[in-house]
């Protein structure tokens, strides 16, 4: 009876070593996760010209969704006889935008605006040095932008309008407002339209499309005649950098919760604090991150750096040792994690063995 009694307290201690090498093994290779991309927001936009002449000024409503690291892009296209007015000043919400790339061709005028971190909504107001004949323009919003890359122009006559952007980036989103002599353009794809509108009496067409970047990216619009004239502007998005946060082992949670693929945007120099929380039965164990970032401790507390940071929790269970016992001898019941360090492990199995041999002489001389 002594020697079954053992051998079923050393199965327990084998079962024991079995599920701690499985978690050193899964320990320290999180899983796969992704990185967020701009996201886009709201787009509107309004006309001027002919049956309702241009003032100036030029207004419309935009509303900002809810999210972090926003940007408002404001795109004007301007048609008027002999030379285009200047934009005097773009506004939302009594906040001024600044300005960007500008292009003239003959009589038209195409321009961009933008405000970082934009209020919840707002009116739009584009302000004229005088009052022009006709005009197009647009606003929309993105988040998760933590700045502006290059801009560029360019002009020309016949199909396709076209304009590039050398030094993009992977990940970033380029923006494009276009004036055209006339109706009837569109982007050309991938790219997604924004907003195409005429002024009330079809001068004069203004439009706007994104595309996201690899490196080098070309806007273009087309399906326009070969004498018609056009302007053309875009600028870079760059994103802001992404927390993505997650339980690689184990059972627990994590605070912010930001899974992938999408996770939370956060400001590049802010303080950010992630806390792993276990599960009933389980112990928090280490952090495993990818790039930018180092925690050793609960909750981790870091700086935001300029690049997206991975952070997973690993969680452990805590088993009870049951009373077993050995050599005739009750251990104590007591509450141990099952990530105990190896030589301990190793001694724990050099003495039951030795006891297993005490125990078998004993029994012969009986």
């Amino acid at each position: 009876m002594a020697i079954r009694r053992f051998f079923l307290g050393y199965s327990n201690a084998y079962i024991m070593l079995v599920a701690v090498m499985g978690l050193l093994l899964s320990a320290g290779m999180p899983s796969a996760y992704g990185s967020t991309v701009i996201a886009f927001d709201a787009a509107a936009s309004n006309s001027c010209g002919g049956g309702v002449p241009c003032g100036l000024t030029l207004t419309w409503s935009h509303t900002i969704g809810g999210g972090t690291n926003g940007i408002l892009i404001v795109g004007v296209s301007e048609f008027n006889f002999p030379t285009p007015f200047a934009v005097t000043g773009v506004t939302f919400g009594g906040t001024a935008l600044t300005p960007l790339t500008a292009q003239t061709n003959g009589f038209l005028l195409v321009q961009q605006w933008y405000l970082l971190n934009p209020s919840l909504s707002g009116t739009v107001t584009v302000t004229f040095a005088t009052a022009p004949d006709a005009v197009v323009a647009g606003s929309v919003s993105f988040f998760n932008v933590s700045g502006l890359g290059a801009s560029n122009g360019a002009t020309g006559t016949g199909p396709p309008a076209s304009v590039t952007i050398a030094s993009a980036n992977s990940g970033d989103l380029v923006v494009d407002t276009l004036v055209h002599l006339n109706p009837d353009t569109s982007p050309v794809a991938p790219q997604a339209q924004l907003w195409n509108l005429n002024d009330p009496t079809a001068i004069v067409m203004g439009g706007g499309s994104d595309k996201p970047a690899s490196s080098s990216v070309t806007m273009q619009w087309t399906d326009f005649p070969s004498t018609d004239a056009w302007g053309l502007v875009a600028v870079d998005l760059q994103p802001a950098p992404t927390l993505i946060t997650g339980v690689d082992a184990g059972s627990g949670s994590v605070d912010p919760n930001c899974p992938a693929p999408t996770g939370c945007s956060e400001t590049p120099g802010a303080t950010v604090t992630v806390t792993a929380t276990p599960s009933s039965g389980w112990q928090f164990s280490s952090w495993s991150t990818q790039t930018g970032i180092s925690c050793s401790s609960n909750p981790c507390v870091f700086t935001m750096p300029s690049t997206n940071v991975v952070l997973v929790a690993t969680f452990i269970q805590v088993h009870a040792v049951h009373q077993t016992p050995v050599g005739g001898v009750m251990l104590p019941s007591v509450g141990v994690t099952v990530l105990l360090p190896w030589a301990v492990l190793l001694s724990l199995l050099g003495v039951l063995s030795v006891e297993a041999f005490r125990v078998k002489r004993r029994a012969k001389r009986r």
